[in-house]
């Protein structure tokens, strides 16, 4: 499946945005999901990683609260 042009323009800018000098909280995970490669067209296991930071005012890179999301 192929992300729209929209949508990686978006990612892109997310991925430049600038990062608070220090976090008060940081949570990692991962989350493992079968995904079906391309090539051979067998379903292979993949990661997928999170990362949340709270900075001192308790707000994370999308807004107030520590779980806030688009």
């Amino acid at each position: 499946m192929m992300m729209s042009k929209e949508l990686l323009d978006e990612v892109r800018e997310w991925q430049s945005r600038a990062l608070d000098r220090m976090y008060t909280i940081v949570i990692l995970s991962a989350h493992r999901d079968k995904v079906r490669d391309a090539d051979s067209r067998m379903f292979k296991n993949k990661a997928v990683y999170f990362a949340l930071g709270v900075n001192q005012l308790g707000w994370n890179a999308r807004g107030p609260g520590p779980m806030s999301c688009r």
